[in-house]
């Protein structure tokens, strides 16, 4: 459809020919740039719709243009700024994410203003918007430390919440911000997570282990053994992201101390090698052992029997998939060249 034909639609009193309008335009202005300025007053005029679903695709059509313009993005965000107030939760919740993805691709259009919209969106009730200004943190901790850190509080409330996307996102800043945190305030953190791990969703279970990897990578936890009992008791979750969080966590530790895997391994080989059928599990375990079996004392890895798991594994595994056949292939490689046993004394296992 030629695009003269597509700007009447744009006057159309027709909402869905509206936005059908506004999303062929945007489409063709991402490739032809001589459309920009008409297009651009007119998304103008769609914002004063009484419609809010028109406002909305406008204010997306809006970001798509000023990621491919740089030259209109302040133009976006000032729109943005000045109508946020006024708008109803449909388009803040938009409209906040947009400026997030914004500054994401030029830091330097972050000003007062955005860091004002931001803790507006933090403080506000409707929680799909409070979730994605939490969120958000993540992006603007690299730009404007103290402002993430004078919402600390904030984000550390929402982990306590009831809501799982909103618990989800403040897990994900917390991740970002625990470089940044000062000493005093890392036992919140740390009670929060441990919270966290308990919680029903396993999608909060699993983003709390991510904010505990975290927390060890940066030596800010003690590694003691009510620590590892926790992550022993999460490498046995019914959910799959959990385990693979878990085992991620259990690496992390491993890397800084090889000798704390006499702890896990017994788990880390029944929960993971044996019972669990899923594969993604498998060749987890089995890369992670591949590439740092070297590290681990060999008297830890015979006193939980893994030449023997692993032997079974290779034995018993039918290449069906290319899963399967990498799963077969690491369990032979890190026995035969990775530990020398050969496939005569694998007799002996």
């Amino acid at each position: 459809m030629k695009t003269r034909y597509l700007f009447q639609w744009m006057q159309s009193n027709s909402i869905n020919r509206k936005k059908r309008a506004i999303e062929k335009l945007t489409s063709i202005c991402l490739q032809d740039e001589s459309i920009l300025e008409n297009l651009l007053e007119e998304l103008k005029k769609c914002i004063d719709e009484e419609a809010e679903e028109v406002r909305a695709i406008a204010y997306k059509a809006m970001y798509q243009l000023a990621l491919k313009y740089e030259k209109i993005a302040g133009e976006i965000i000032r729109i943005y700024t000045t109508r946020f107030s006024d708008e109803g939760p449909l388009s803040k919740t938009i409209m906040i994410s947009i400026i997030k993805k914004i500054i994401e691709k030029y830091p330097s259009r972050y000003d007062n203003e955005i860091k004002n919209l931001f803790r507006v969106a933090i403080d506000t009730d409707d929680i799909n918007l409070k979730s994605i200004a939490i969120r958000s943190l993540s992006n603007i901790v690299a730009l404007d430390v103290d402002f993430v850190l004078s919402n600390i509080e904030d984000v550390l409330a929402a982990v306590k919440s009831n809501n799982v996307n909103l618990i989800v996102s403040a897990l994900e800043a917390l991740k970002s911000i625990i470089v940044f945190m000062p000493d005093e305030k890392i036992s919140d953190i740390q009670n929060s997570v441990k919270e966290a791990l308990n919680n029903s969703s396993y999608l909060v279970r699993s983003h709390a282990l991510m904010v505990l990897n975290v927390l060890i990578k940066e030596k800010k936890t003690v590694i003691n053994e009510s620590l590892i009992a926790l992550i022993k008791k999460k490498l046995l979750d019914e959910n799959i992201p959990v385990k693979v969080e878990a085992l991620k966590t259990v690496f992390t530790i491993i890397d800084n101390n090889p000798n704390l895997i006499d702890e896990f391994l017994g788990a880390i080989v029944k929960e993971c090698l044996l019972r669990q059928k899923n594969s993604t599990l498998k060749v987890i375990v089995l890369d992670y052992l591949s590439e740092n079996i070297d590290k681990i004392p060999r008297e830890i890895l015979y006193r939980h029997n893994l030449p023997r798991i692993l032997d079974i594994i290779d034995k018993n595994t039918v290449r069906k998939n290319e899963k399967l056949s990498k799963i077969k292939s690491l369990a032979r490689t890190i026995l035969e060249e990775k530990l020398g046993i050969t496939y005569e004394m694998r007799k002996n296992l």
